[in-house]
């Protein structure tokens, strides 16, 4: 079944999945190197997962930690995760030893779903469940929870660069809010292309964005290369793509990328630096769409952007406007101050924000 994109008001996160497995049926919702799979198989192997979950002890207000690459499993454990109110937390594969204990010790996990490729597990007092014994049981059904959208779904830890990382804590009101504030980033049945590690900020906070819209997440082979990006983008239809400005110049250099053979593309993302804009004009000129700049934190994951229609020195030298519902201001002592639906319930150390003392 096929329909139209849901309304962000459905309910809790678990209606929100299974409203999206009937609205979007075989609908692809994520694509990854040697496999891809409809929002209803997605969903359905969550269930499967979510059931395991449960038999392993975790209950509503308990901690999962993802130590997973990015791809399906990352994303079918979150969703058993939120089905029966368990909280999600990702560990970049990339972190060292030390932000990894720092991690596992605030988050206190009752289960920690592992790859053995990732190499050993730097934390050996936790219950584990490795990757290869996901449940694949068809047949198994979630157990009942009663959940609210005020219920804690997802903690994002910071990278850690000014000390230990900190934990941002996001219920689904939140998640709801990123989808409501999404503007033209997100379009129905939409065609991503997602460099973001599922462990970001860039992934968690917007499941609702695409259990709303019906996204399609395509995760593109490794190593990054000029002509495998072009690759992608054409073969999987990409209709919004996140790059580095060099990326994106390198890009150009590829024969054959021009507007014609990206006909489904609409936007482009630019990441982490800016855009000279040089840069802006040439991607508009040869394969005709504009390039956004998006602003950003773990703590507040939409906080601004460009517009399509800015000029490219402004794509250059701003990070645009306030999204839908957020409010940004630079205080008397040049700190920018946000406010709005889209900031954080709080981090996991501060009073009303734990998992169980939360309402």
């Amino acid at each position: 079944m096929n329909g139209a994109p849901l309304a962000a008001d459905v309910g809790d996160t678990r209606s929100m999945l299974e409203a999206a497995a009937l609205a979007h049926g075989n609908r692809e919702a994520y694509v990854e190197p040697g496999a891809r799979i409809s929002f209803a198989e997605w969903i359905g192997r969550a269930r499967s997962v979510a059931a395991q979950f449960a038999d392993l002890g975790v209950g509503k207000g308990d901690v999962v930690i993802l130590w997973l690459p990015s791809g399906i499993d990352y994303a079918t454990c979150y969703a058993a995760a939120a089905m029966i109110g368990a909280i999600t937390a990702g560990l970049n594969p990339r972190l060292g030893r030390r932000e990894i204990e720092s991690i596992v010790h605030q988050a206190d996990p009752a289960l920690i779903v592992a790859d053995y490729d990732l190499g050993p597990l730097p934390v050996t007092d936790r219950r584990v469940l490795w990757r290869q014994g996901l449940s694949a049981d068809s047949a198994a059904v979630a157990p009942p929870v009663e959940l609210a959208r005020r219920d804690l779904v997802a903690l994002i830890f910071t990278s850690g660069t000014t000390g230990t990382p900190k934990g941002a804590v996001f219920d689904a009101d939140r998640l709801a809010a990123g989808a409501a504030s999404a503007g033209v980033m997100s379009a129905p049945y939409d065609r991503r292309l997602t460099s973001t590690p599922f462990a970001h900020a860039g992934y968690m906070f917007k499941l609702w964005d695409q259990l709303v819209w019906g996204t399609t997440l395509v995760i593109p082979p490794a190593p990054w290369s000029a002509q495998g990006m072009f690759d992608v983008l054409r073969d999987e239809r990409i209709t919004v793509a996140g790059a580095v400005p060099t990326q994106w110049s390198k890009l150009l250099d590829v024969d054959g990328v021009n507007r014609q053979a990206l006909p489904h593309l609409r936007i482009g993302v630019v990441a982490t630096a800016p855009a000279p804009p040089e840069l802006v004009r040439r991607v508009a000129e040869r394969i005709g769409v504009p390039l956004v700049v998006r602003y950003a934190m773990t703590e507040c994951p939409t906080i601004s952007g460009t517009a399509p229609a800015d000029a490219p020195e402004v794509q250059f030298r701003t990070v645009g406007r306030p999204a839908a519902g957020m409010d940004v201001r630079i205080g008397p002592d040049g700190v920018v101050e946000v406010n709005g639906p889209c900031v954080m319930r709080g981090l996991l150390a501060e009073p009303g924000t734990h998992r169980r003392g939360a309402a």
